[in-house]
Protein backbone atom coordinates (compact mmCIF):
# COMPACT_ATOMS: atom_id res chain seq x y z
CA UNK A 1 0.00 0.00 0.00
CA UNK A 2 1.42 3.40 -0.96
CA UNK A 3 1.83 6.28 1.47
CA UNK A 4 -0.61 8.34 -0.59
CA UNK A 5 -3.37 5.84 0.07
CA UNK A 6 -3.07 6.47 3.80
CA UNK A 7 -4.10 10.12 3.40
CA UNK A 8 -7.82 10.74 2.72
CA UNK A 9 -8.51 12.80 -0.39
CA UNK A 10 -10.76 15.05 1.69
CA UNK A 11 -8.27 15.67 4.49
CA UNK A 12 -9.39 18.73 6.42
CA UNK A 13 -12.75 18.95 4.64
CA UNK A 14 -14.79 17.97 7.69
CA UNK A 15 -15.36 20.29 10.64
CA UNK A 16 -13.16 19.55 13.62
CA UNK A 17 -14.88 17.72 16.46
CA UNK A 18 -13.38 20.15 18.96
CA UNK A 19 -15.51 23.28 18.52
CA UNK A 20 -12.82 25.64 19.78
CA UNK A 21 -10.23 24.13 17.45
CA UNK A 22 -12.64 24.61 14.55
CA UNK A 23 -13.17 28.25 15.48
CA UNK A 24 -9.43 28.73 15.78
CA UNK A 25 -8.76 27.24 12.34
CA UNK A 26 -11.40 29.43 10.71
CA UNK A 27 -10.09 32.57 12.40
CA UNK A 28 -6.54 31.78 11.29
CA UNK A 29 -7.76 31.14 7.75
CA UNK A 30 -9.16 34.68 7.81
CA UNK A 31 -5.67 36.00 8.65
CA UNK A 32 -6.22 36.49 12.38
CA UNK A 33 -3.07 36.37 14.49
CA UNK A 34 -2.61 33.38 16.75
CA UNK A 35 -3.52 35.35 19.86
CA UNK A 36 -6.61 36.86 18.30
CA UNK A 37 -7.70 33.49 16.89
CA UNK A 38 -7.37 31.91 20.34
CA UNK A 39 -9.59 34.60 21.83
CA UNK A 40 -12.17 34.25 19.07
CA UNK A 41 -12.16 30.50 19.67
CA UNK A 42 -13.03 31.03 23.34
CA UNK A 43 -9.66 30.43 25.00
CA UNK A 44 -8.70 32.63 27.95
CA UNK A 45 -5.42 33.88 29.35
CA UNK A 46 -2.81 36.55 28.85
CA UNK A 47 -0.92 37.08 25.60
CA UNK A 48 1.96 34.77 26.54
CA UNK A 49 -0.31 31.92 27.59
CA UNK A 50 -2.47 32.25 24.48
CA UNK A 51 0.58 32.34 22.23
CA UNK A 52 2.04 29.18 23.76
CA UNK A 53 -1.29 27.32 23.61
CA UNK A 54 -1.84 28.48 20.02
CA UNK A 55 1.40 26.78 18.97
CA UNK A 56 0.17 23.58 20.59
CA UNK A 57 -3.24 23.79 18.91
CA UNK A 58 -1.77 24.61 15.52
CA UNK A 59 0.73 21.77 15.92
CA UNK A 60 -2.05 19.18 15.91
CA UNK A 61 -2.28 17.22 12.67
CA UNK A 62 -6.05 17.60 12.40
CA UNK A 63 -5.87 21.36 12.92
CA UNK A 64 -3.09 21.67 10.35
CA UNK A 65 -5.13 19.71 7.81
CA UNK A 66 -8.23 21.78 8.49
CA UNK A 67 -6.34 25.05 8.24
CA UNK A 68 -4.69 23.98 4.97
CA UNK A 69 -8.09 23.05 3.57
CA UNK A 70 -9.69 26.35 4.55
CA UNK A 71 -6.80 28.31 3.06
CA UNK A 72 -6.92 26.52 -0.30
CA UNK A 73 -7.63 28.93 -3.14
CA UNK A 74 -9.88 26.38 -4.86
CA UNK A 75 -12.18 26.13 -1.85
CA UNK A 76 -14.98 27.97 -3.61
CA UNK A 77 -17.47 27.83 -0.74
CA UNK A 78 -15.08 29.31 1.80
CA UNK A 79 -13.81 31.93 -0.62
CA UNK A 80 -17.41 32.94 -1.38
CA UNK A 81 -18.07 33.45 2.32
CA UNK A 82 -14.89 35.47 2.62
CA UNK A 83 -15.95 37.70 -0.30
CA UNK A 84 -19.34 38.17 1.32
CA UNK A 85 -17.68 39.18 4.59
CA UNK A 86 -15.39 41.59 2.74
CA UNK A 87 -18.36 43.17 0.93
CA UNK A 88 -20.08 43.71 4.27
CA UNK A 89 -17.00 45.32 5.77
CA UNK A 90 -16.53 47.60 2.75
CA UNK A 91 -20.17 48.67 3.01
CA UNK A 92 -19.67 49.52 6.70
CA UNK A 93 -16.41 51.28 5.91
CA UNK A 94 -17.54 53.40 2.97
CA UNK A 95 -21.13 54.37 3.69
CA UNK A 96 -22.06 58.02 4.11
CA UNK A 97 -23.71 58.64 7.52
CA UNK A 98 -25.83 61.37 5.90
CA UNK A 99 -27.66 58.64 3.96
CA UNK A 100 -29.18 57.42 7.24
CA UNK A 101 -31.08 60.67 7.75
CA UNK A 102 -33.59 62.87 5.97
CA UNK A 103 -34.69 66.49 6.30
CA UNK A 104 -38.41 67.10 6.84
CA UNK A 105 -40.57 70.16 7.45
CA UNK A 106 -42.67 70.33 10.59
CA UNK A 107 -44.72 73.01 12.36
CA UNK A 108 -43.21 74.88 15.27
CA UNK A 109 -45.22 74.15 18.43
CA UNK A 110 -45.61 76.76 21.17
CA UNK A 111 -45.43 75.99 24.88
CA UNK A 112 -49.21 75.77 25.05
CA UNK A 113 -49.11 72.92 22.56
CA UNK A 114 -50.53 74.93 19.66
CA UNK A 115 -48.71 75.60 16.35
CA UNK A 116 -47.06 79.00 15.99
CA UNK A 117 -48.75 81.25 13.40
CA UNK A 118 -47.24 84.13 11.42
CA UNK A 119 -48.87 87.54 10.87
CA UNK A 120 -50.93 86.10 8.05
CA UNK A 121 -52.23 83.26 10.18
CA UNK A 122 -50.15 80.61 8.45
CA UNK A 123 -48.41 77.86 10.42
CA UNK A 124 -44.72 78.55 10.91
CA UNK A 125 -42.57 75.55 10.05
CA UNK A 126 -38.97 74.54 10.50
CA UNK A 127 -36.64 72.06 8.86
CA UNK A 128 -35.45 69.22 11.06
CA UNK A 129 -33.24 66.20 10.48
CA UNK A 130 -34.46 62.80 11.53
CA UNK A 131 -33.40 59.17 10.99
CA UNK A 132 -34.92 57.47 7.97
CA UNK A 133 -37.17 54.48 8.48
CA UNK A 134 -35.27 51.24 8.11
CA UNK A 135 -37.43 50.19 5.16
CA UNK A 136 -36.45 53.40 3.33
CA UNK A 137 -32.74 52.64 3.50
CA UNK A 138 -31.03 50.90 0.56
CA UNK A 139 -30.26 47.19 1.19
CA UNK A 140 -26.52 47.77 1.64
CA UNK A 141 -27.25 50.21 4.49
CA UNK A 142 -29.94 48.03 6.06
CA UNK A 143 -27.39 45.23 6.44
CA UNK A 144 -24.95 47.28 8.52
CA UNK A 145 -27.57 48.61 10.96
CA UNK A 146 -27.03 46.50 14.07
CA UNK A 147 -29.67 48.08 16.30
CA UNK A 148 -31.85 51.14 16.77
CA UNK A 149 -32.30 53.33 19.82
CA UNK A 150 -35.31 55.44 20.73
CA UNK A 151 -34.49 59.17 20.85
CA UNK A 152 -36.45 62.43 20.77
CA UNK A 153 -36.01 62.68 17.02
CA UNK A 154 -36.94 59.07 16.29
CA UNK A 155 -35.32 55.64 16.10
CA UNK A 156 -31.59 56.32 15.87
CA UNK A 157 -29.75 53.65 13.83
CA UNK A 158 -26.59 52.11 15.30
CA UNK A 159 -24.37 50.81 12.52
CA UNK A 160 -21.30 48.58 12.51
CA UNK A 161 -18.30 50.65 13.58
CA UNK A 162 -16.33 52.25 10.74
CA UNK A 163 -13.17 51.93 12.82
CA UNK A 164 -13.80 48.24 13.44
CA UNK A 165 -14.52 47.69 9.74
CA UNK A 166 -11.24 49.40 8.90
CA UNK A 167 -9.33 47.14 11.30
CA UNK A 168 -11.00 44.00 9.96
CA UNK A 169 -10.34 44.97 6.33
CA UNK A 170 -6.68 45.63 7.08
CA UNK A 171 -6.44 42.21 8.66
CA UNK A 172 -8.17 40.49 5.73
CA UNK A 173 -6.09 42.28 3.11
CA UNK A 174 -2.83 42.13 5.04
CA UNK A 175 -2.48 45.91 5.14
CA UNK A 176 -0.66 47.57 8.02
CA UNK A 177 2.43 47.13 10.14
CA UNK A 178 4.31 43.95 9.33
CA UNK A 179 7.33 42.44 10.98
CA UNK A 180 8.01 39.29 9.01
CA UNK A 181 9.25 38.46 5.55
CA UNK A 182 5.92 37.01 4.43
CA UNK A 183 4.09 40.22 5.35
CA UNK A 184 2.16 38.77 8.26
CA UNK A 185 1.60 41.04 11.22
CA UNK A 186 3.51 40.37 14.42
CA UNK A 187 1.70 38.91 17.41
CA UNK A 188 2.70 42.06 19.30
CA UNK A 189 0.76 44.26 16.86
CA UNK A 190 -2.45 42.74 18.21
CA UNK A 191 -1.66 43.20 21.90
CA UNK A 192 -3.11 45.87 24.11
CA UNK A 193 -0.66 48.26 25.77
CA UNK A 194 -0.93 46.37 29.05
CA UNK A 195 -0.35 42.99 27.38
CA UNK A 196 2.65 44.34 25.47
CA UNK A 197 4.22 45.75 28.64
CA UNK A 198 3.59 42.50 30.49
CA UNK A 199 5.15 40.42 27.71
CA UNK A 200 8.24 42.60 27.27
CA UNK A 201 8.75 42.99 31.02
CA UNK A 202 8.60 39.23 31.52
CA UNK A 203 11.13 38.63 28.76
CA UNK A 204 13.46 41.27 30.19
CA UNK A 205 13.22 39.85 33.70
CA UNK A 206 13.94 36.34 32.44
CA UNK A 207 17.21 37.74 31.09
CA UNK A 208 17.97 39.34 34.45
CA UNK A 209 17.25 42.86 33.19
CA UNK A 210 15.27 45.20 35.42
CA UNK A 211 13.26 47.58 33.28
CA UNK A 212 10.39 50.03 33.80
CA UNK A 213 8.52 50.33 30.51
CA UNK A 214 5.80 52.52 31.99
CA UNK A 215 8.14 55.53 32.03
CA UNK A 216 9.64 54.78 28.63
CA UNK A 217 6.25 54.47 26.94
CA UNK A 218 4.40 57.00 29.08
CA UNK A 219 1.93 54.37 30.24
CA UNK A 220 0.62 53.38 33.63
CA UNK A 221 1.41 49.82 34.65
CA UNK A 222 -1.05 48.12 37.03
CA UNK A 223 0.27 47.41 40.52
CA UNK A 224 -0.43 43.69 40.06
CA UNK A 225 1.86 43.59 37.04
CA UNK A 226 4.65 45.39 38.89
CA UNK A 227 4.27 42.94 41.77
CA UNK A 228 4.64 40.00 39.38
CA UNK A 229 7.76 41.57 37.90
CA UNK A 230 9.25 42.02 41.39
CA UNK A 231 8.59 38.36 42.15
CA UNK A 232 10.46 37.27 39.01
CA UNK A 233 13.44 39.52 39.87
CA UNK A 234 13.60 38.18 43.44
Amino acid sequence: MSDQALVPASAGAERLKNVRHERYARARALLASRIEAMREAGFEGNANTLSINAVRVEGRADVQARLAYLQRQDDAAFQAKRRKLEEYLWAAHDYNPADLYEVVERPIIAKDGKPVLDTEGKVVTELVERPKMLCDLPPELQHIVESREYTKVGLMPRTYSKLKANEELRRLLGIGTTSSADGRRSEYDRMTDQELIESLTKQANELGIEINLSKALGLEVPATLLARADEVIE
